[in-house]
């Protein structure tokens, strides 16, 4: 999954053309997207929209990395990073049957700092879905715009993290009341600091198999 595919659904769509998306780049991405060409590299999605473009959309205002064209440095960089458990790296789910628990259980998005680990790394809003998140686990990224939950996590996300102590597989709320998430039926809630590990893992696995969902 990419941000960018969302684009033309929230009144970006001449963003969204400026992609060089179009651009062949083979049969090696399994999506059967770009009329079974294949999906393009990150660096195809770049070459064509360029650094500085982050939609507004994708910043939250309460976020104290983000800056005009984006958190790192005004040019890349989203504050909404989606769950990396509900769309896995390289697979293509669909509404609503990918979701047996019902959309309204599981967690699409998280809101996050554009920028973590005081700066080292950013979010970028135009990469795809990363394996693993947790540091040196094959497959992670800190560089795409995904968490992936973890029961054994404690804390499960960070909560005002200055932003020099944000981690970038972790996500991060931006009121003491917790987190802000998008649950996949398009409702929000805000998940309060104590949630237990086991609890948001339960809130981010596509079928929780009888965990405590009760949060």
């Amino acid at each position: 999954m990419s941000h960018y595919f969302i684009v033309p659904y929230i009144e970006s769509s001449t963003l969204y053309v400026q992609g060089s998306w179009r651009e062949t780049y083979g049969t090696d991405y399994p999506d059967g997207s770009n009329d079974g060409a294949g999906t393009p590299t990150y660096w195809g999605y770049l070459a064509g929209i360029n650094y500085g473009k982050v939609p507004k959309i994708f910043q939250a205002p309460g976020d104290p990395t983000q800056q005009p064209g984006g958190g790192w440095t005004g040019r890349d960089g989203t504050s909404y990073i989606h769950n990396g458990l509900a769309f896995p790296s390289w697979q293509q789910g669909k509404l609503p049957i990918s979701f047996p628990n019902g959309t309204s259980q599981i967690i699409f998005f998280a809101e996050s700092y554009s920028v973590t680990n005081g700066g080292a790394h950013w979010r970028s809003w135009w990469r795809y879905t990363h394996h693993a998140q947790w540091p040196g686990s094959p497959g992670s990224d800190p560089y795409s715009p995904n968490y992936v939950a973890n029961p054994t996590y404690n804390p499960p996300f960070q909560v005002m993290s200055s932003p020099a102590n944000a981690q970038w597989y972790l996500p991060q709320g931006m009121t003491p009341a917790g987190i802000a998430v998008c649950m996949g039926d398009g409702s929000a809630k805000i998940i309060g600091g104590s949630i237990s590990p086991t609890t948001w893992y339960a809130a981010n696995i596509v079928a929780a198999n009888g965990m405590d969902t009760d949060w």
